[in-house]
């Protein structure tokens, strides 16, 4: 946790105020006269007010720190503990015992001085969430992960907003296993971010994902990949997410096609089971050019080898049918557009996109939505694969916006998670001027 550690407390330093150097080169000052004193005196905060008692026991333990007597320094420094009379001489003494603790690397000492700060009312707000915040560093650091999150939340809770403490939280709940607290406190530091203005820093959204992932949960998964591929738009992200919400979501086959056409369309497909869950969804001998055309994408990639069997069969299946796809297609629309059927319409336009047809299927899906009824055999509701697919035909145009506004249509259902991904690519696509 070196972002941690490296900070050790301005405390021991710049951020209080009171050095034993300092306190040593007052005593000299006092011997000044008043007017001298007066004008040499510059304080811009005020200092704490010393007891007589206090005052006379820490000089003897300041004399041979200010040599680098650091072990006289040690041996004094009972004394001057002994002798505090108020919270001025606590918040004096814990300077000290930080300072030198440091000096010997007695993280004991140290411990202590930071106690006697947190204890004075003289310390200040800044300085006491500093200090709260080292000593939770401290355990993190000693991976007393426990400790750590206690710790780290009560300098959370006193204000302290440094060193992205919401995700250092978080990391202290993941690492004791309790992701369900460890997204609430990675999404609190988006959140944080987001409202200020700055930028999320991509690792906030891979560390909610992989607790999600965790989690089982898929809703957080969903959102916090969305934010991840926005944040980092490239093909490993994208191979990432849409796997990930696969996995989860419990998708049709027509559901899985959509999704693998994004990802093809993404340059994200790489490994050989993504090439056999596309051609699965699609149906070698139902959608043969797409198929082929897939398949012979991978192997000149070299992401999948024509000699592996179940790539083999794949290839084989789709070129038995393939001419005879190609021959029917005319006669296939020109039956759909005499029908009334708004399913067998919008199949038709299926067959018309797999074969890469994209005006010709879009128009198909428009006469289908006019016609209404979109059903299948099965009685099942065809209205939002038609309208995604109508917007992913325009999507495959360039008609970005008119793709939007289809995609926005489907408002329920796991459709509309897969929309919202196409939405996504089409910012992206306009962003980047298009493909």
């Amino acid at each position: 946790m070196n972002r941690v550690s490296k900070f050790m407390l301005a405390v021991t330093a710049a951020t209080l105020i009171f050095s034993p150097a300092a306190y040593a080169q007052k005593e000299k000052k006092d011997k000044k006269s008043k007017k001298e004193a007066a004008a040499a005196a510059v304080p811009a905060e005020p200092q704490p007010q010393l007891s007589k008692e206090f005052r006379a026991a820490y000089q003897l333990a300041v004399a041979p720190f200010v040599k680098n007597d650091f072990a006289g320094a040690s041996a004094a420094w009972p004394l001057a503990r002994a002798a505090m009379q108020n919270d001025d001489d606590k918040y004096q003494a814990g300077i000290f015992a930080v300072q030198l603790g440091g000096k010997l690397n007695d993280k004991e000492l140290s411990a202590e001085g930071y106690d006697l700060l947190l204890e004075s009312s003289f310390t200040s707000l800044d300085t006491r969430q500093q200090i709260l915040f080292q000593k939770a560093a401290n355990s993190y650091d000693g991976k007393d992960y426990p400790a750590a999150e206690t710790k780290m939340i009560a300098a959370y809770d006193a204000g302290y907003r440094g060193s992205d403490i919401e995700a250092l939280i978080a990391t202290t709940f993941s690492q004791q296993k309790k992701y369900a607290e460890a997204v609430t406190w990675i999404q609190r530091g988006i959140d944080a971010k987001l409202a200020s203005g700055q930028a999320v820093p991509i690792n906030f959204y891979r560390q909610a994902a992989g607790y999600a992932v965790r989690l089982d949960d898929n809703p957080t998964i969903t959102k916090v990949m969305k934010h991840l591929v926005k944040a980092e738009d490239n093909a490993d992200n994208w191979r990432d997410m849409l796997n990930l919400y696969m996995r989860k979501a419990a998708l049709s086959e027509a559901e899985t096609l959509d999704v693998m056409r994004l990802m093809r369309s993404k340059n994200a497909m790489k490994y050989p089971v993504e090439y056999a869950l596309y051609v699965e969804s699609l149906g070698a001998r139902r959608y043969p050019v797409e198929t082929l055309s897939v398949l012979q994408a991978g192997i000149d990639a070299g992401h999948i080898e024509a000699s592996d069997t179940d790539i083999k069969d794949h290839l084989t299946a789709a070129r038995a049918v393939v001419d005879e796809d190609i021959r029917g297609l005319p006669a296939a629309e020109k039956q759909a557009r005499a029908s009334t059927s708004g399913n067998l319409i919008s199949l038709t336009g299926d067959a018309l996109f797999s074969q890469g047809k994209y005006a010709e299927a879009q128009s198909l899906y428009e006469l289908a939505l006019t016609k209404g009824g979109i059903v299948d055999n099965a009685g099942q509701d065809r209205t939002d694969r038609t309208i995604m697919r109508l917007g992913i035909a325009k999507a495959y145009q360039k008609d970005w916006a008119g793709a939007k506004a289809e995609l926005a249509k489907i408002t329920s259902g796991k459709r509309k998670d897969i929309a919202e991904y196409w939405m996504i690519y089409i910012d992206q696509e306009t962003a980047g001027g298009g493909v």
